[in-house]
């Protein structure tokens, strides 16, 4: 299980890089004007900045069968319904979109370039994490959970989580400077390449208990619960989850603006800002529990698969880059 939070610790190292950012970013606008860099060659560069996430949007795919079809919900196996819509063939349709918030994170970066008269390119290794966990989501906001939401225990709401998020890009880029020569050296540039994401996806529902009024929800009464099919009796009270890991790979491209100061004869210093967008990526990933039992189907033998198409991974980053002609 993921729920180890890792918060407070991110929440330090973000308290500490920020002062760093702004104390960096100070110095270079108080630092004695000097001509920017105009050596021609190759170059190392490295820079640390502070991210902002997009917020993802999970859509969910999958089959599922009516839960007073489950086999496994019944103390006899056999005596589970078997009309039509218990047998019918299992079929994937769209079960859930899940929206998330925005959210914070840190990004270190390495490139090996080659710059040219205005020109300059380059190829960038960048490790972006996450700060913390992204936010839940709420039955309220999926239009295909909306008729079920009574079912769902208020002590435990529908929630997920994508957790451990780091992300690992591969980008090729080329900028075009202005103003070389002078103090500071505006700049543009893009860039494309290839992305691999390495997260943990967690998705819950509780149903209400008994004693929350899951018979009501039938029509059924808790004082009378005898009364109430099996099914119903079984299924109160359960949990289905998964809480797998997800590790993509993504085409991804993004568009720099930045501005360079000289440092000295061979060194530049800088702010870059980025907008960077990473394609969807799927993927299949088995359940963990249904139903509070082992993640099979109705049927009781299939196992229970869902497909999750996770967009909305991109992100907007500032940082400070340190670039040294080789």
């Amino acid at each position: 299980m993921h729920r180890v939070n890792h918060l407070s610790s991110d929440r330090r190292v973000a308290r500490t890089a920020l002062p760093l950012f702004l104390a960096v970013s100070l110095f270079l606008l108080r630092a004695p004007s000097a001509a920017a860099q105009q050596d021609d060659g190759f170059y190392l560069s490295t820079n640390f900045g502070l991210t902002s996430a997009f917020g993802a949007d999970v859509t969910v795919f999958g089959a599922n069968h009516p839960t007073r079809c489950d086999r496994l919900l019944y103390a006899n196996p056999g005596s589970a319904p078997s009309d039509a819509e218990c047998t019918a063939p299992l079929t994937s349709s769209r079960q859930g979109e899940y929206p998330f918030d925005r959210n914070s994170g840190r990004a270190q970066a390495l490139a090996l370039g080659y710059a040219t008269g205005s020109f300059r390119f380059e190829g960038e290794f960048l490790l972006r994490q996450q700060v913390g966990e992204v936010a839940l989501f709420s039955v309220g906001a999926d239009r295909s959970l909306i008729g079920k939401d009574t079912e769902w225990s208020a002590l435990a709401e529908p929630n997920a989580d994508i957790y451990n998020f780091r992300s690992t890009q591969l980008f090729a880029n080329a900028y075009y400077a202005f103003g070389r020569g002078s103090s500071w050296a505006p700049y543009l540039g893009a860039g494309a390449g290839l992305t691999r994401l390495d997260f943990g996806f967690y998705v819950a529902f509780h149903r209400k208990s008994l004693d929350e009024g899951y018979l009501e929800v039938f029509g059924g009464s808790k004082s009378n619960p005898d009364a109430a099919p099996e099914w119903q009796r079984a299924a109160a009270g359960s949990l289905s989850m998964t809480d797998e890991p997800v590790t993509e790979w993504a085409f991804g491209y993004q568009l720099l603006a930045g501005v360079d100061r000289s440092l000295g004869d061979r060194a530049t210093a800088g702010l870059k800002a980025r907008w960077t967008s990473v394609a969807t990526v799927s993927a299949s990933l088995p359940w963990t529990m249904v139903r509070s039992h082992r993640p099979v189907h109705a049927d009781g033998q299939t196992p229970f698969f869902w497909d999750y198409d996770f967009a909305g991974l991109g992100y907007l980053g500032v940082s400070l880059e340190m670039r040294y002609i080789l």
